[in-house]
């Protein structure tokens, strides 16, 4: 349960924000791609689409790939869930969730005498 919830949580802050970065990485490709073409009109006759593209290309990706990389508090719930995970999954934890059991079993049990 909890390595579905981690995820989850992964892959809600990534794809939230995937448009944004996927805009601004599309922008700042132009922009570069921009430059490429005005550097390369002052050396050369012409800018070509292989100098558009070594503009546009790199810094699209990069700036899409910096969309995988989660926020800081999307990290600290994702640390939380393992850990949880973690404490629940130990001998501890086990222990203490059979005695949790227990005490909610003798409560359902009081109250259904009651009715």
């Amino acid at each position: 349960m909890f390595s579905d919830l981690f995820w989850a949580l992964y892959w809600i802050d990534v794809l939230s924000g995937i448009g944004h970065a996927m805009l601004g990485g599309s922008v700042l490709g132009i922009i570069s791609a921009l430059i490429t073409c005005l550097v390369r009109d002052l050396d050369e006759s012409g800018p070509r689409l292989s100098s558009v593209l070594m503009g546009f290309i790199p810094v699209f990706v990069f700036v899409t790939l910096t969309a995988f990389i989660p926020s800081k508090q999307t990290m600290y719930m994702m640390l939380g869930v393992r850990t949880t995970d973690h404490v629940v999954n130990s001998d501890v934890g086990k222990k203490l969730q059979k005695i949790i059991d227990q005490e909610i079993d003798g409560w359902l049990k009081k109250y259904e005498q009651k009715k």
